[in-house]
């Protein structure tokens, strides 16, 4: 269970209560219009006229009604913001503090009822946070402090109520991973604008984000020849001319023609190698991170935990192995400090400074060379394009469950299948310092 303080209407009545004398009574005011994206409608709540009051036994129907309708909401909210279906599945404290037998007979509901279910529900939330500080180790937290990033994403994850938690956060990451990495093929070859929806589709050059990348600091090793730029030494001319080279490999790599060059290879193997370069761009990053972070959250809604960092040590590695399919290794480092940014089940974000800590994250996976091609020779001159606009809004707007929803809606002929997936992450933090 997820016991999330950031519900809307639910800060309608803490911010009632603590604005009220303990005697104020509340009641719903109007319906709040002017959402911002991404938010559901809720009321104010507002003080109730002081024609009532505790043990008042000739309150009218009205009275009672009106009663009745905002413990209900209050009730309602409750339920929703712990993602429970019934009262008796409420923490004990939580129920204690909301006194139940008080609904559904025309009372009042006071602000110092509201404080003290609030007090309960952040004491419950103190006190998983307390509990799941052990679990530091066997999710990969290490330090002095890996307990207190524990107790931050831990609790509401499902993760400490798991027999196994470390083996449900590596299935959960593992199939995250999978889905992301799919999805990411896709973006890269059909890509949507952010702001007006436009659909692109141009495979005849090198991708545009891995040259950018390229250019700045990315090194990627192909066939156990390493690839780079040259840095800010490097001239724009010696720059191009690496990343021909780059492009080149990729397409060698793909094709296993020493000569092959990606101007003259075919639009599918272009393809292929453009993927290839977008797993080498720093989209991975945020692919591999989201993975991650989101396997905090049962529903994948949100990222609960990730690490930036100054100093960054990046790594790309492409090979074939005996069977003729693609190795891919890739690594991203910050060896020297390090923030951390959390969400706690209740919706708080936090980011703290670890100068002294470390991080890292890690995946491998095989690329089969047959589904690779598959992948290519799609027919993407017939892809439905409003698909895919529809594809990248269930991505943006990352709605509970819409991993799953993106993977079931992604057309297979246009799924990059991928095996023997592996992603990790490594944390090793002694003093966290909130920023």
């Amino acid at each position: 269970m997820k016991i999330d303080l950031s519900n809307l209407q639910y800060k309608q009545f803490v911010s009632f209560a603590n604005r009220a004398k303990d005697s104020d009574f509340a009641q719903m005011g109007r319906e709040v219009k002017d959402l911002r994206p991404g938010e559901l409608a809720h009321r104010k709540i507002v003080a109730k006229p002081s024609w009532d009051f505790k043990g008042n036994i000739w309150r009218g129907e009205n009275s009672r009604a009106i009663n009745d309708t905002v413990r209900d909401l209050f009730r309602a909210t409750i339920l929703k913001m712990c993602g429970v279906s019934s009262e008796e599945m409420l923490p004990e404290s939580v129920r204690d503090a909301m006194k139940l037998d008080k609904f559904d007979k025309g009372k009042p509901l006071s602000a110092r009822r509201i404080r003290a279910v609030d007090a309960a529900l952040k004491a419950e939330v103190a006190r998983r946070s307390s509990e799941a500080a052990p679990l530091a180790e066997t999710l990969g937290f290490k330090g002095k402090a890996g307990g207190t990033i524990a107790g931050y994403c831990a609790p509401g994850s499902g993760l400490p109520e798991s027999p196994d938690p470390k083996a449900e956060l590596a299935a959960r990451i593992k199939e995250n991973g999978r889905i992301r990495m799919q999805n990411f093929a896709l973006g890269l070859t059909c890509p949507v604008d952010a702001k007006d929806y436009s659909f692109h589709f141009n495979p005849d050059v090198p991708l545009d984000s891995f040259k950018v990348d390229f250019f700045r600091d990315a090194v990627v090793t192909i066939d156990g020849v390493t690839y780079s730029s040259g840095g800010v030494k490097a001239t724009n001319q010696q720059k191009e001319e690496e990343f021909e080279k780059v492009c080149d490999a990729f397409v060698r790599l793909i094709t296993g023609d020493k000569n092959a060059k990606f101007a003259t290879a075919s639009r599918a193997v272009k393809i292929q190698a453009n993927v290839l370069m977008g797993y080498s761009a720093q989209g991975m990053d945020g692919v591999v991170m989201g993975a991650v972070g989101t396997s905090f959250d049962e529903t994948a809604a949100s990222s609960r935990f990730s690490i930036t960092g100054g100093v960054r040590e990046w790594k790309h590695e492409f090979a074939k192995d005996d069977a003729g399919n693609i190795k891919y290794n890739y690594s991203m480092k910050y060896p020297n400090g390090i923030f951390v940014h959390l969400k706690d089940e209740a919706g708080r974000h936090s980011t703290m400074n670890a100068p002294a800590g470390s991080g890292s994250y890690t995946a491998e996976l095989t690329i089969s060379m047959d589904k690779l091609s598959k992948f290519g020779n799609s027919d993407w001159d017939n892809i439905d394009q409003d698909h895919v606009k529809k594809l990248r809004k269930i991505e943006r707007e990352e709605n509970p469950g819409w991993l799953t929803e993106l993977d079931k809606e992604t057309p297979p002929e246009f799924k990059l299948e991928l095996e023997d997936l592996k992603i990790s992450y490594d944390v090793e933090v002694n003093d966290l310092n909130p920023l």
